[in-house]
């Protein structure tokens, strides 16, 4: 994946020379770009690597399926970004984030139960960069525990007699679902699988490899999402994720991904 680096046509060398030894420490391929009709229309990282940048980041947003931006705070970076009006994360806190992206961008993902709010877009099937296959609860439900996944768990350092039975089951459920429709992570209204499966079923899954794309509200009266003592183990996978601005404007910000 490369990192997009959105630069003024006059701007000096060495930040130039700064922004493409941030890629090297990304692990990502450089490319400058200083006029907004060379902006990718591929998903990518970019960092806004000074001012006099906004057409280009407009162009960006425009054209590419997915991007996540980010600052530094030199060069009047962020400046150019809040004049777009865009939200960026900082180079210095980026590294999880950009992990999280690389893993988001081409993944199938399962969507259980109705679309998650993190997807801002009104379909799934609306973002590009995701394949995505929709199941109901029930379906999930009906379907017989992976006989494998106990095996998985193994594999992980994890010993199975040792988990809630209950717990057990409703992840191996979960697993057979994936596996059946050859799904790599799994997403819907964090609140809803909390209430059908358990924060105990999610866990398990999450440790046998899978990933989690969680981020909503209760449709219960009186559950607060912002309460991480009521839902602890949800809550600490909740700000490592993607959301996404909307289907039109496909800005992926870090705030969900396990």
């Amino acid at each position: 994946m490369k990192l997009t680096i959105l630069a003024s046509p006059l701007a000096d060398r060495d930040v130039l020379r700064r922004a493409e030894r941030l890629a090297d420490r990304f692990n990502l391929e450089p490319r400058i770009v200083t006029d907004p009709e060379d902006v990718p229309d591929s998903p990518t990282v970019a960092l806004v690597a000074t001012g006099g940048t906004e057409d280009t980041i407009e162009a960006l947003l425009e054209r590419s399926s997915a991007v996540l931006l980010l600052h530094w705070h030199s060069y009047n970076s962020l400046a150019a970004a809040l004049e777009v009006g865009v939200s960026t994360l900082h180079v210095g806190r980026a590294e999880e984030a950009i992990r999280a992206f690389k893993r988001l961008v081409g993944t199938r993902i399962l969507v259980v139960g109705g679309k998650c709010s993190w997807i801002r877009g009104p379909d799934p099937s609306d973002l590009p960069y995701l394949q995505t296959v929709e199941v109901d609860l029930e379906d999930v439900k009906s379907v017989d525990p992976d006989g494998s996944f106990e095996e998985k768990l193994r594999a992980h350092g994890i010993d199975p007699s040792e988990l809630n039975r209950n717990f057990l089951d409703l992840a191996g459920k979960l697993h057979a679902v994936l596996s059946q429709y050859g799904a790599n992570a799994i997403t819907g209204d964090c609140f809803s699988l909390y209430e059908e499966f358990g924060a105990g079923s999610l866990s398990v899954l999450l440790r046998a490899g899978r990933a989690l794309l969680l981020r909503g509200r209760s449709r219960r009266p009186g559950h607060d999402p912002a309460n991480a003592r009521a839902y602890p183990s949800l809550h600490r996978k909740r700000d490592r994720a993607g959301s996404l601005r909307d289907a039109s404007r496909p800005l992926c910000l870090p705030v969900g991904v396990a």
